[in-house]
């Protein structure tokens, strides 16, 4: 089938705002995505956010919010942020 580039777009972003409110669901009683302690799978998860935040129809919900404050004023994010500048 093809699909209009609107229509794709679409769907993306209707795709991006489930998975989103998906990761608030998990972070619910966590302060990492795995439980209490920082992970390679918050690395992970914090570079799928860093791409998706501009790209949502509105902001991260309350719980994916706090997470993304967390891990973005973590000291090496900051310092890998200078490099790609």
């Amino acid at each position: 089938l093809h699909l209009s580039i609107r229509r794709q777009r679409q769907m993306c972003i209707r795709d991006r705002n489930k998975c989103v409110l998906v990761v608030d669901d998990a972070l619910k009683s966590k302060d990492f995505i795995l439980g209490k302690d920082f992970t390679a799978a918050d690395v992970s998860l914090g570079y799928s956010l860093m791409g998706a935040r501009n790209k949502l129809d509105n902001d991260f919900p309350k719980r994916v919010s706090e997470y993304w404050e967390s891990i973005s004023s973590r000291g090496a994010f900051l310092e890998a942020q200078k490099r790609n500048e």
